[in-house]
């Protein structure tokens, strides 16, 4: 018998879970495991439903550290550490006792009848002997991670001990032949995931060496009426840019002992009405059928949910609610706007029409400049190192602009010199099969304070950049995609504001660039030049003094139109008036720049 502590927010636990229930699923004939979730930090709700239980188990084998295990009671092992061999031995090592252990459900599948028969092989004395009975569920699968991780699979978790997690006390000594039973009917707690997934666990123990003398597994069965959707294909993966209906299709399958002549078959998108459709066959015990909606899905805006369900099996109640339920998220863009923009002023995020795919984005009460009541907001500081998150504009339909432009606002704080948190906006014009990148800032290039700030950043009015992108490579373009990508490396907040794509209004100089903008200026440390090429252009870049003294050069090739930028950087300048030049092609535009 191999026991588990564990837990749902414990991440050695999941990193050791699949290659330890590997190895345990490959000795089905030889071991029976429960899986006890302890209290630990994090949420667990297995943890919650059972701790009654669960705790007079952890206090029997002094467990302080998770994960771990014990084989057969008298050996503590990491279980990671579990081998194939270690469990031969046990395997191979005899019992006392031989077990028969069934169970049934009644009719109502409220309650489990259990019976126990065991008797004794080898005459054995035992100081404080338990015989203890277990309900487990063999496997328990969410939707999302309940935990702080992404585990959703879970395996052979106890959800319940009869009579309690003492046991029954049973004699001390025992001679060969002696046998003793019980049939118990016991109900079954209303926090059960699936009844299909019931098994039962009984074994017998001796509380003083902790050793585990016999166990048994009496597995799953099939229920009678229970019909389920095992899967939901043909919905669109990735973004479907279309006005057009869909079809999903549902995977029907029968995991009851009768044959499946006829269900219900019911479905909605997030918390809408909900649709029916009759379905009628036949299906034996594991056989499955696609069935298509008939009625279609009709895409709109966003990021949604579609529930679909059964409730019945041949005409009455369906025994077995758990797997009667599937879903699916999809994303729908089947409108294009122009004119756009958005400033983040309602409460509710992300706006209509805008999606957002991780759970570090909101709405923050900050805003551009000091004017306006809000802007979006993505945490750096919580989301894991590496992590990429997105929000999508709403479709953009381009096909009768001139010049359009995209013009945001953002504000950003490093928490510390190495960390480079990026921002890119990217643009797709075949609904996300591909994206090309039209504006990156990373770390520093990024920051609109010019300084480190490790507490919580909340910038003030003019802790604002303004960015300008042109969007004349994609005039014409009726289906457009836009998305922010943001890549995250535990830094400081990012606040976004004041969105708008509209026609261009770049103040141009001479030889096809514009500056478009300089942030920030006055500075202390450095500050970044923004301006927009309209052809791939050789630009340098060249500092004076107010004596014309020139102190920094730089020339760089720029291989692409668009948006780009130079940053200057303050080695050892004192304070005062400079002018930096920006020449292209023998043509020059001179700005003037503050350090303080």
């Amino acid at each position: 018998m191999v026991e588990e502590f564990t837990q749902a927010s414990c991440g050695p636990c999941i990193d050791i879970g699949p290659k330890f229930n590997a190895l345990l699923q490959s000795n089905k004939g030889k071991v029976v495991a429960i899986k006890y979730h302890l209290n630990y930090p994090g949420y667990d709700p297995m943890n919650l439903q059972t701790q009654t239980y669960v705790a007079p188990r952890n206090s029997l084998y002094g467990i302080n550290g998770i994960p771990d295990a014990q084989l057969d009671g008298s050996k503590n092992i990491y279980p990671s550490d579990l081998t194939q061999q270690m469990i031969d031995s046990a395997y191979n090592s005899g019992s006392p006792f031989s077990m028969n252990l069934s169970f049934s459900f009644t009719p109502k599948y409220d309650s489990v009848n259990i019976k126990c028969v065991y008797k004794c092989a080898q005459a054995v004395n035992m100081t404080t002997p338990k015989f203890h009975v277990a309900m487990i569920e063999k496997h328990i699968h969410f939707n999302s991670p309940p935990g702080a991780y992404d585990e959703t699979e879970f395996y052979d978790v106890l959800r319940v001990m009869y009579p309690n997690a003492n046991g029954t006390v049973i004699k001390n000594s025992w001679a060969v032949g002696d046998m003793d039973s019980v049939i118990w009917k016991r109900p079954i707690p209303s926090y059960i995931y699936n009844k299909g997934e019931i098994a039962i666990v009984a074994f017998i123990q001796d509380n003083t060496g902790k050793q585990v003398l016999q166990a048994a597994l009496a597995d799953k069965i099939p229920l009678q009426k229970d019909a389920g959707v095992s899967a939901i294909t043909n919905v669109p993966t990735g973004i479907f840019c279309s006005t057009a209906p869909f079809t999903p299709t549902v995977k029907l399958k029968n995991y009851g002992i009768s044959t499946l002549t006829n269900t219900t078959i019911n479905y909605k998108v997030d918390n809408g009405p909900v649709q029916s459709q009759s379905w009628t066959g036949s299906l034996t015990t594991g056989a499955t059928a696609d069935v298509p909606l008939v009625n279609g899905i009709t895409p709109i805006n966003g990021q949604h949910k579609l529930y679909i369900y059964t409730n019945s099996a041949n005409g009455l109640s369906d025994d077995n609610l758990a797997n009667d339920t599937a879903q699916v998220t999809y994303k729908s863009v089947s409108s294009f706007f122009y004119p756009m923009s958005e400033s983040f002023t309602a409460t509710s995020f992300p706006p209509t029409n805008w999606l957002t795919v991780g759970s570090f984005w909101s709405r923050k009460a900050a805003s551009a400049n000091g004017v306006g009541t809000g802007s979006a907001h993505m945490n750096f500081e919580d989301a894991p190192w590496g992590s990429v998150h997105y929000m999508y504009f709403p479709g953009v339909d381009l096909s009768t602009a001139t010049s359009p432009k995209l013009s945001f606002d953002h504000a950003y704080a490093q928490g510390s010199p190495w960390t480079n948190d990026t921002l890119r906006v990217q643009v797709s014009t075949n609904c996300g099969s591909s994206w090309t990148n039209v504006f990156s800032r990373t770390g520093a290039g990024m920051s609109t304070t010019g300084t480190i700030i490790q507490t919580t950043f909340t910038p003030t009015a003019s802790q604002w950049k303004n960015n300008q992108i042109d969007l004349s490579a994609y005039a014409g373009k009726s289906e457009l995609l836009i998305r922010f990508k943001a890549f995250g490396a535990h830094g400081n907040g990012l606040f976004i504001d004041n969105i708008n794509i509209s026609s261009a209004n770049f103040i141009q100089d001479e030889n096809n660039i514009a500056v478009t903008s300089i942030y920030p200026n006055p500075f202390h440390q450095q500050t970044t030049i923004d301006f927009y090429l309209n052809q791939p252009q050789v630009v340098s870049m060249k500092l004076f003094n107010t004596l014309g003294e020139e102190l920094q050069s730089e020339t760089r090739q720029f291989t692409t139109p668009g948006q780009q930028q130079i940053t200057i950087y303050n080695n050892n300048l004192a304070p005062g008036a400079y002018y930096v030049k920006l020449i292209v092609n023998q043509q020059e535009t001179v700005k003037k720049l503050i350090i303080e």
